[in-house]
């Protein structure tokens, strides 16, 4: 299967490349770089597979690079996608790998959502320990009440609750 390629930023002589369904698989950001290395025109290749981004400087316009590197061997893992997905389509991806991180974590224990809140109460309860903000305190507290309200339907609150 192709993993889908997005033109991230690109500069007269430089291109960088966000290939997110890869990230961590260092093999195969180094086959990626193995044959951009061998198209004409490139003269550096740097990769980070933890990322998930390639950085191509090259000579000649972006175009020439791109109908190169799809027309040769690259083009069977690549598929380059026109534009990046939105920026808030990217921070919902990336909110949702944490949110499933956490839970694998904490056995189911804690989501985002829980996790946020706990850390808005312990804030607030700094600021009225301390005396600082109350105001704020108060925020933070409606802003955490809020985030386990949607996080959890009221079912499942009762349920943890009778436990």
């Amino acid at each position: 299967m192709k993993a889908k390629a997005y033109v991230v930023h690109s500069l007269p002589g430089r291109v960088r490349i966000k290939v997110p369904e890869r990230r961590g698989d260092s093999d195969f950001f180094d086959d990626i770089k193995r044959r951009l290395e061998r198209l004409d025109g490139v003269s550096h290749v740097a990769t980070n597979p933890v990322t998930g981004s390639i950085l191509v400087q090259h000579e000649g316009e972006i175009a020439d690079l791109v109908m190169q590197a799809l027309g040769a061997d690259i083009g069977n893992l690549l598929e380059l996608a026109l534009h990046a997905p939105p920026v808030a389509q990217r921070l919902c991806l990336e909110m949702a790998a944490i949110d499933r991180n956490i839970k694998r974590v904490t056995a189911g224990e804690l989501d985002l959502g829980t996790l946020a809140s706990l850390g808005l109460l312990a804030m607030a309860a700094g600021q009225l320990l301390y005396r600082r903000q109350p105001a704020i305190a108060v925020s933070m507290s409606w802003y955490a009440s809020e985030l386990l309200r949607r996080s959890c339907d009221g079912n499942a609150i009762a349920e943890r609750v009778s436990d």
